[in-house]
């Protein structure tokens, strides 16, 4: 019986051996783009994957952090991934891919920087969309103040643009949250909104009035060679015109 088995097995294997020396792998041009994965819609509580479920109940069985869990979708690399920011101090804010396996922690930690996993998250993963935040919070999005706007052309082919925003944080209870990108195609018109999660006017939340800045680097895409665009990032404007 276990001759015969051996023996179905060294056939089986000289079958799949086979197979995939006959089979052709069909080329890939070099100069092909990466392929980018479309995002799922934003999960909803009904339709939350089994982990995602049990990640927000665990964050629900705490007391409430300072500043309260928020779970965010972006796309990351091409892939939906999930992003829970730093809740204090030293802590390491957390990168999920979408089984839910924790793949980096982009930044907190005792440096701040995180693990360097995922450096470039913060300025080239894609914001979709609030999945789930902690109700028992007291904080809220607000526009950040913005100290400066500049145009970065990237000499490539084809030419890219980059707007170079630097945006305030009015107190140590106010962290950049996200920005957001909309292209009005008939105005030729850029409108940016960098925004701030910061404690809400009722929270009993004491605040060091010292003032911090940062850095963005946002991408300015689907322009159109010869047009000149308008950028406006609420009080701040500029414009440019695509090569």
């Amino acid at each position: 019986m276990k001759l015969r088995m051996f023996s179905l097995l060294l056939v089986i294997a000289a079958i799949t051996a086979a197979c995939g020396a006959g089979a052709t792998a069909t080329p890939v041009p070099i100069d092909d783009p990466t392929p980018t994965a479309t995002p799922a819609p934003t999960p909803t509580p009904d339709t939350y994957p089994l982990w995602l479920t049990a990640l927000i109940a665990s964050f629900e069985d705490d007391d409430v952090a300072n500043p309260p869990v928020k779970i965010s979708e972006y796309v990351y690399n091409g892939a939906t991934v999930y992003f829970v920011p730093q809740r204090c101090c030293d802590i390491f804010s957390d990168l999920y891919d979408g089984s839910g396996l924790l793949i980096a922690h982009p930044d907190g930690g005792i440096t701040g920087m995180g693990d360097g996993k995922a450096p470039d998250f913060s300025t080239s993963a894609t914001f979709v969309g609030v999945v789930w935040e902690d109700p028992r919070g007291q904080r809220e999005l607000v526009r950040a103040p913005i100290e400066s706007v500049e145009i970065l052309v990237i000499e490539s082919f084809p030419v890219q643009y980059r707007l170079h925003v630097v945006s305030g944080l009015p107190n140590s209870g106010a962290r950049f949250d996200h920005w957001n990108v909309d292209l009005n195609e008939a105005a030729r018109l850029f409108t940016i909104e960098v925004l701030n999660d910061v404690p809400k006017p009722t929270a009993a939340v004491a605040c060091a009035m010292l003032y911090g800045m940062i850095d963005h680097s946002i991408p300015l895409e689907n322009v159109t060679a010869g047009q000149t665009y308008k950028v406006q990032v609420h009080d701040k404007a500029t414009e440019f015109t695509a090569q």
